[in-house]
C-alpha cells in the first residue's frame, strides 16, 4: 500500500506522536521512513524572539530535533532516512514529499506552541499540507 512514508517533525510533543505513528506504520508495511524537519525562515520564528544572530543555534536545534526523532523511530523501524530543509515549513514538507516520492505524509495536528498561541486544534502547517498534498495525509492528534 505505502512504500515510502514521510513524517514531518518540529520536535514538539505532538510531532513525537506523529513520528511514533509513522514508524510503527512503516514497520508494519515494510515501507521506508523519511523523517523531515524544516528550519523556518527568520520572519516565521520572530514571534518567539529568535534573532538572526541565533540562527546558527537554531540550525543546531533542528539538527538535534532530527537526531532525536530518528532515535525515537528506530525503536520501531530500521529503514529510516532523514532530511533537513530551510524555508516555509508546509512548502518544504510538500516539496520533500514530491522529491522523495512519498506515498504518505504524516504530520502532527499542531506543532511547537500552536495550541497555546491560537487555541485551535489544527495548526496552519498541518492544514496546508493536508489541503495541498498530492499524497495521502495522516494527521496525528
Amino acid at each position: 500500500m505505502y512504500e515510502r512514508i514521510l513524517v514531518a517533525t518540529d520536535g514538539s510533543e505532538f510531532a513525537d506522536c506523529a513520528v511514533d505513528r509513522a514508524a510503527k506504520l512503516a514497520s508494519r508495511l515494510g515501507a521506508e521512513l523519511l523523517i523531515e524537519t524544516v528550519i523556518p525562515h527568520t520572519a516565521e520564528f520572530n514571534f518567539v524572539g529568535i534573532t538572526t544572530a541565533q540562527e546558527g543555534t537554531l540550525r543546531e536545534f533542528y539538527q538535534e530535533v532530527l537526531a532525536k526523532a530518528q532515535t525515537r523511530a528506530a525503536k520501531y523501524h530500521d529503514k529510516i532516512r532523514t532530511r533537513l530543509d530551510e524555508g516555509p515549513p508546509a512548502e518544504y514538507i510538500l516539496r520533500a514529499a514530491q522529491e522523495e516520492k512519498a506515498d504518505l505524509v504524516v504530520v502532527a495536528s499542531c506543532g511547537r506552541s500552536h495550541r497555546e498561541r491560537t487555541g485551535s486544534i489544527m495548526g496552519g502547517v498541518a492544514a496546508r499540507v493536508n489541503h495541498l498534498a498530492d499524497q495521502d495525509v495522516l494527521v496525528v492528534h
